[in-house]
């Protein structure tokens, strides 16, 4: 696996039984031209002054990964990532996204075979993992750095380059089976691949690869991690909780509000899924319902061929189909805003609900306020179904001494949610309490129950679809040997044009019916669409001998928002054998996504916990009049917007490579990152935790409330935080990316390497606005996630064919958690270990067996509030525990 070439002596890091290119010390006599991510310029150097991370699909397989979100997992620099697990509660339909130095998914380019796919059609942000064909990836090259001069938008952060066999012969299949040692979460797989056809003899190839994955859920009942520490139980509850004005005034001579629950804390009933949220008050733990890992099924399918033309120009063709169908259960609807009529049956004090004893209610107070969660009609699931498709025809060759590569893709992309259970008609069930045909305190009639049963409404809410036409070509060139250093001067120019489209839309008369179910706004409908044209240059020169430079600059035009032109220069300097020094530096940019910019205004909800600020300033207790104050979801205007302008970046490594005695290898590379007019909404918790500062976003109806679920909004008198996309502060960051590689030949016992991939952030932080102050990030849970300080990803392999023994470490450092209030909470930090055996035969049979979180560790407790998985945090955490897997390869 360890390699040496004879120009540039490409140094290959082991990680994880994966390859990193990080530097270059060789000796061979290959000398075939190649092209790396990061560069557009074919040479026999495979060695750029950019950091860049090669990541050996077959080799990751041995550690039981099954899908392409599984391998960015294995990838330090890469600080947040949304996995399918966040579709709980949301309308992602499973997408999963990876996010380089924690700048946003969207600043992190994702290509397939060198060229783009569609972003996910909900919110055209970024593409999704899942979309990509798993059986059929060869290698992932991952550029840790900025790349708009090359690539133009997204690639702020970096690039992570899919990259797909170019031919297979014969045949293959693979079965898998993941079996968790607790309940729930099992999974199996199984791919096929059949090829044919000798490109060099016969003049052609062709193959395709299928893939099918399907993963059980897991649910919170086969867990016990939200069990240990409870974190915000809902206010919102079965049976419910009303509110009403009593005799007793306070010291401005208004009513005191009661509130009444049947149950009070500390003798909540757990068995309702009611704990206590207050000294005196329960609350639901709507944890108890959710999947902590939704069941999905995936499959993917491939055909890619080569024809040879003539001998110096290759015709290719590829097609791949996607389809990811994720469901996702989250607690009962809760109901926040409801009354209840005097003449109801169930009205404090008529006989059957009674009022809390010493409490006298005011006289002629007319209707109370009611929360109530619907309980009798069960968990809410949704079924999101994702599919992905893209042709591309390509021709590459020589021509002239030109090495170059045309091709045109189509991309689509579409995306539905359907609710498939527990999703009712808020008007059925507003009625029906304020008339007392439903009972929400309690047991029901056969009337309320009917009417309960009646109110529920299944259907798709909303779809979205997306695609990318694109024309791109570049083609490089050796112009000659400028310096006499010993290498020619290379230069590679390119173009490329593309035409991108999106709509969103909701089903509106389905979702008009369960919108306080849902918090969409019926009135969704989104779209927008461009054409982006697109020219650039790269030029590699060799100084001296140990010396190199490369500059690139490319501009792009946007139909919506303008031009930009984005410049980069590197150096690489190899005085001897063991030294290397590298660095580049360059700006980028990232325009507005079309949802950005046209996302037509609608409502939706908060995350849960929030207190009004003016009517419930302690969080405890409400101001009378405004029973709805504290602890709810309110209404949120979110939207597009057509003045945006790009985020623009400056970025620059520097690093080293070292080989101080044989078979050890070392990488060091500093990044620095900077980038402004950051594009997207406050977060809510944000706006919340400081209202003098934020108090413009804040718009309040004619009873001085915000508006506490979807029938009030859009309307008149519709109160609701403003967090509408806008041009928001900058974000400063820098860190080391360290990389160490150790290997050993003992002869007759075999082969031993050591592996160590790491990133360390020494800064990390960003302004909610512009000219504001800089909030730190590293170690601390703050915005909407926190960076961690340290990440690593270890292992240690001994290969004796046709056996191999591996144990890989995964590791990230502790952090302050959200909603951390006075108590000081510190997040653990979060270690798991892998172990795996493998035996290969030369033609044939392979088994690979193993053991994940082989010490079964359990995610550490977080407060945290942005997922609907309580206890811990499903972006950077597995709750699944210790897990046995075995793959089974037959090669025909």
């Amino acid at each position: 696996m360890f390699q040496r070439t004879k120009i540039c002596s490409g140094l290959l890091i082991a990680f994880g039984s994966s390859l990193l290119t990080v530097g270059a010390f060789a000796q061979d006599t290959s000398v075939q031209r190649v092209e790396i991510t990061g560069s557009s310029i074919k040479r026999i150097d495979a060695e750029t002054s950019e950091p860049i991370t090669i990541i050996k699909a077959d080799d990751l397989k041995k550690q039981g990964v099954t899908t392409v979100e599984q391998i960015l997992q294995n990838v330090s620099a890469v600080q947040v990532q949304q996995g399918t697990s966040q579709v709980v509660g949301s309308s992602s339909a499973g997408a999963a996204q990876a996010d380089i130095r924690g700048l946003g998914a969207n600043k992190t380019l994702v290509l397939l075979n060198g060229r783009r796919i569609a972003n996910n059609a909900f919110d055209s942000s970024a593409p999704d993992l899942n979309m990509i064909p798993f059986a059929a990836i060869e290698r992932v090259e991952v550029l840790r750095d900025g790349a708009s001069a090359l690539y133009g938008t997204d690639a702020i952060a970096g690039v992570i380059n899919f990259i797909t066999r170019k031919d297979y012969r014969g045949g293959t299949i693979t079965v898998g089976l993941d079996a968790p040692q607790h309940p729930g979460g099992s999974a199996h797989s199984a791919n096929l691949g059949l090829g044919l056809g000798d490109f060099q003899k016969d003049g052609f190839n062709v193959f395709g690869f299928i893939d099918f994955n399907k993963q059980a859920a897991i649910t919170s009942k086969q867990r016990t991690l939200a069990q240990k520490k409870l974190t915000g139980p809902s206010a919102t509850t079965f049976p419910g909780t009303y509110t009403a004005d009593t005799t007793a005034l306070d010291s401005d001579g208004n009513p005191v509000s009661v509130t009444y629950t049947p149950f009070a804390a500390p003798d909540c009933p757990a068995s309702q899924h009611l704990y206590s949220r207050s000294p005196t008050q329960c609350g639901e733990v709507t944890s108890d319902f959710v999947n902590y890992i939704p069941k999905a099924e995936r499959i993917s399918g491939l055909l890619k061929s080569s024809i040879k033309l003539t001998e110096n120009h290759t015709l290719g063709l590829e097609a791949f189909y996607s389809q990811n169908r994720v469901v996702s259960d989250i607690a009962p609807v809760p109901y926040g805003a409801l009354s209840i009529d005097t003449t109801s049956p169930y009205y404090p004090g008529n006989g059957i609900t009674p009022v809390p004893p010493g409490v006298t209610l005011a006289p002629d107070q007319g209707p109370v306020g009611v929360r109530y969660r619907d309980v009798f009609n069960g968990y809410r699931e949704d079924i999101g179904t994702n599919s992905q498709s893209r042709f591309t025809a390509s021709l590459e060759g020589n021509l002239l001494d030109w090495d170059y590569n045309l091709g045109a893709s189509i991309n689509s992309n579409s995306v539905s949610d359907y609710l498939s259970h527990g999703y009712t008609n808020g008007d059925i069930i507003t009625q029906g309490v304020f008339d007392g045909t439903i009972n929400p305190f309690g047991a029901q009639t056969p009337a309320g129950a009917a009417l309960l049963a009646s109110a529920v409404k299944n259907g798709v809410l909303q779809s979205a679809s997306g695609s990318v036409q694109t024309l791109d070509g570049h083609a490089s060139h050796e112009l000659g040997d400028w310096f006499k250093a010993g290498r020619a001067v290379a230069v590679a120019v390119g173009f490329e044009a593309r035409h991108e489209r999106f709509r969103q839309a909701a089903n509106t008369v389905y979702a008009e019916q369960v919108v306080a179910s849902t918090g969409i706004d019926p009135n969704t409908f989104n779209a927008g669409h461009r054409n982006v044209y697109a020219g650039f240059v790269e030029l590699n020169v060799p100084v001296i001998k140990s010396l190199e430079v490369t500059v690139a600059a490319r501009y792009d035009k946007y139909s919506d928002f303008g031009n930009t032109t984005n410049p980069k220069f590197g150096f690489r300097f190899q005085p001897v054998k063991s030294f290397l020094l590298r660095g580049s530096y360059s700006t980028g940019f990232r325009a507005p996504s079309l949802y950005e910019l046209n996302a037509a205004p609608t409502y939706g909800n908060t995350s849960g916990g929030q207190n009004d600020p003016i009517n419930c300033p302690d969080g405890v207790n409400p101001k009378s009049g405004h029973p709805f104050s504290c602890n709810n979801q309110f209404e949120a205007l979110s939207g597009g917007n057509t003045s945006l302008k790009p985020e623009k970046s400056k970025n620059a490594t520097l690093g080293i490579v070292l080989e101080p005695i044989t078979d050890l290898t070392a990488e060091f590379d500093v990044y620095n990152i900077s980038f402004n007019n950051q594009i997207g909404g406050l977060a809510d918790t944000t706006v919340f935790a400081d209202y003098n500062r934020y108090q413009q976003y804040f718009h309040y109806n004619s009873t001085g409330d915000l508006s506490t679920d979807g029938t009030q909004c859009p309307g008149s008198d519709c109160g609701y935080v403003d967090l509408r996309n806008q041009n928001l502060g900058g974000v400063r960051t820098n860190g080391v990316d360290i990389a160490l590689n150790y290997r050993a030949n003992a002869g007759s016992m075999g082969k031993l390497a050591f592996g160590l991939q790491s990133t360390w952030v020494h800064k990390f932080e960003y302004q909610n606005e512009p000219g504001g102050d800089y909030i730190q990030n590293v170690g601390v849970y703050s915005g909407l996630n926190p960076v961690f300080r340290w990440q690593h990803n270890a292992n240690i392999t001994w290969n004796l064919d046709p056996f191999a023994v591996g144990l890989a470490g995964h590791y990230k450092t502790g952090y302050t958690d959200q909603n951390n209030n006075d108590e000081g909470h510190r997040v653990g930090s979060y270690a798991t270990f892998d172990l795996y055996g493998a035996y290969s035969m030369a033609k044939g049979f392979a088994l690979t067996v193993g053991v994940r979180n082989l010490l079964d560790r359990e995610p550490p407790f977080t407060n945290q509030s942005a997922t609907f998985q309580g206890g811990y945090d499903p972006r950077f955490t597995d709750p699944t525990g210790r897990t046995f897997y075995a793959r089974g390869t037959y090669n025909f």
